[in-house]
């Protein structure tokens, strides 16, 4: 069941979230990060999207319910400061309230055309034995699986 739905416009294939009080969000990103499709650090998450450009439809999931559509589903384990969360592309952003503590938060990405795909976002807690980052499904174009690099720079 979805809580909340936005659009916004993607440009150089990625989104980021990140806590509000972060300053230049987006992170650096380079040919194994690229390869685990994300470029991470302390409180910034930068995802890339299965498409270049077009509309990115964000959908917040009340239940953690798996999407048998989704081209990719990631995990990631992350901290909330203070009730607010912002995904953001270039041009845009949406600022959404969330209990802060630490959650895991999964996202599930469908493509729906060649300038369309939606994100949906849960929030999940943390399962014993699974590492984070963790993919539970990938497309062809992330290549690499495990010994993921989680300290990316600002942009």
């Amino acid at each position: 069941m979805e809580i909340r739905k936005s659009k916004l416009e993607l440009s150089y294939r990625q989104f980021c979230i990140f806590n509000e009080d972060v300053i230049n969000p987006f992170n650096e990103w380079d040919v194994d990060r690229v390869a685990q499709g994300f470029s991470i650090r302390k409180d910034s998450l930068s995802v890339m999207s299965i498409n270049e450009y077009g509309t990115l439809n964000v959908c917040l999931l009340k239940n953690s319910e798996m999407l048998n559509n989704a081209n990719r589903i990631i995990e990631f384990e992350y901290k909330i400061k203070n009730d607010f969360l912002i995904i953001a592309t270039i041009t845009a952003e949406m600022k959404f309230k969330v209990q802060k503590g630490n959650w895991v938060i999964r996202i599930q990405l469908v493509q729906e055309n060649d300038s369309e795909e939606s994100c949906y976002i849960s929030f999940e807690k943390k399962q014993q034995g699974i590492s984070y980052p963790h993919y539970i499904k990938f497309d062809d174009e992330i290549t690499k699986h495990d010994n993921f690099i989680i300290d990316s720079n600002p942009a």
